[in-house]
Parts: structure tokens; sequence; C-alpha cells
């Protein structure tokens, strides 16, 4: 019972983020289209920031006068806009490690399993075709490439 209290813990934590995201994209569409008249899309909601009073502006009708107020008060903080700056510099960097979206083809594994035999019998101290030879001859490609 304890790993599935985790499983629904972490799941739980995760939407309440995702939540928490598309309302602040959210509230900035709906201000863009009440005071601005101007639709705008998600892509472009999402790199706006309003100012506190903007964002009280448009509080939906399923939170709390209060909870909103919090909420706003946290997207104009500091600490929010400091993390916010962060994450976009790190997604802006030109080596921004790309998912590559699944497992590699077997011929391709095979390949990397046959030199990384080549790595354990030159250095000497990996089992061949282990796994962790695998790792290692990924990581020194990575870094020569």
């Amino acid at each position: 019972m304890p790993h599935a209290e985790y499983v629904l813990d972490r799941l739980a934590t995760k939407q309440c983020r995702n939540m928490m995201y598309e309302l602040r994209v959210d509230a900035v569409k709906t201000y863009y289209d009440k005071f601005l008249q101007q639709r705008i899309k998600d892509s472009d909601a999402c790199k706006k920031l309003l100012r506190q009073a903007q964002y009280a502006k448009v509080q939906p009708d399923w939170i709390s006068e209060a909870a909103w107020r919090a909420i706003c008060a946290y997207w104009c903080s500091p600490e929010y806009l400091k993390k916010r700056r962060l994450a976009q510099e790190s997604r802006d960097q030109p080596d921004f490690a790309q998912n590559r979206g699944g497992s590699r083809p077997y011929g391709q594994t095979k390949q990397y399993l046959v030199s990384s035999d080549e790595l354990n019998s030159t250095c000497g101290f990996l089992p061949t075709g282990s796994f962790l030879g695998l790792v290692v001859d990924v990581v020194l490609k990575k870094r020569t490439s």
C-alpha cells in the first residue's frame, strides 16, 4: 500500500503543477480577450506576463477570491519570475538535451555492444557485453562527438 500512496502523491503533484501552468495561460488569454479584445494562442499566452491587478480581473469561477489573490501574488513574485527566467534560459540554450523519442533500433544497439566489447578488451574493467559497458560506450561517444 505505501507504494500506491507514493504513486498517487506523485501523480497528484504533477497534475497540480500542470493545472497551475494552464491556469496562468488561461488567465492571460482571458485578459487579452476581455480587456484588450485580442485573441491569442496558447503559445503566445505562455510567453506573456500580466501585472497582479490584471490577473485579479480574470478570476475563474471555481477558485475562491483568497486563493486567487494568493496565486496572482505568486505569479508576480520575484521567486516565480526568477524560476521562470532560469527555465526559459535553459530551454533556449543550443545544447539543450533533446529527447531521443524512444529506444535505439536493435541493429544500432548491437553495434554499440560490439564496440563496448572492444573497449572492455582494451581497458579490461567492464564485463563483456554488459549493460554498464553499453552505457560507458554511449557516454564516451557523446563526449567525443
